[in-house]
């Protein structure tokens, strides 16, 4: 009777060894080699895409680097650099062309601008108008050989053929924002006469219409109309304008 029981229990055993072996074949996160779950699970599609492959400054999608223990580790995507330390090769952003654009304020906004950059690249100039405060910009830019001043309809005195007429909505003064928050230098922005004008292709006069409820005006007088594009960049906020040259 001893020898019998003794040999019927082999078989229990041996099944005991392969499952300890299948155990052995599963991953430390807890997922086995055929994809699946403890439990006969799928793992969900929020756990497979935890580490999405992240975007760089150009736009370009960077892919996951390995662990040692095989897990999928997102690279830091890497900073974007302000437009006025371009690097050669840099293109306009956006489509370009010669049509009016516009983009409907996202209200509630209050935002006051703090700096503006003229800056000339090898195909466009770039305008930069950095923003402070909370919300999105509403924006209409278009070509007119006639411009005024919004408000008081005055004629504005150009020395070019056309402007680009830059509307920005949900804008306030500086100081309705925060204390001490800077302002654009109007005088020293005009100056495209100096070194800055030799380095435009295109851009040749600036003249701020300023504000009139909650819409600042700025013109840019170019000798021709040339395609261009607007974009709202974040981080901080600013509204950038490329004019191909």
């Amino acid at each position: 009777m001893n020898m019998v029981s003794r040999k019927r229990y082999v078989p229990g055993l041996a099944t005991a060894v392969a499952s300890c072996l299948l155990l052995g074949a599963c991953t430390d996160s807890g997922t086995n080699v055929a994809g699946m779950g403890f439990g006969g699970h799928r793992p969900d599609n929020d756990s497979v895409n935890s580490h999405p492959a992240h975007t760089d400054a150009s736009g370009k999608a960077q892919k996951g680097s390995s662990s040692s223990d095989g897990a999928l580790t997102p690279r830091t995507p890497a900073s974007p650099q302000p437009e006025h330390s371009a690097p050669a090769g840099l293109t306009a952003l956006g489509d370009t062309n010669g049509a009016p654009k516009t983009e409907r304020l996202e209200a509630p906004a209050q935002l006051a601008v703090t700096d503006i950059r003229i800056a000339g690249h090898d195909d466009f100039d770039r305008v930069v108008f950095e923003m402070a405060g909370n919300g999105m910009p509403g924006w209409y830019v278009s070509y007119t050989e006639q411009p005024f001043y919004q408000g008081s309809g005055r004629t504005v005195d150009m020395e070019h053929l056309v402007a680009l007429n830059i509307n920005i909505d949900g804008v306030v003064r500086s100081d309705e924002v925060a204390k001490d928050l800077p302002s654009p230098d109007y005088a020293e922005v005009a100056k495209l006469d100096s070194d800055l004008g030799k380095q435009l292709g295109v851009v040749k006069e600036f003249i701020p219409g300023g504000m009139h409820d909650g819409r600042a005006q700025y013109f840019l007088g170019l000798d021709m109309k040339q395609p261009f594009s607007v974009q709202v960049l974040r981080g901080p906020t600013r509204l950038v304008i490329d004019i191909l040259h």
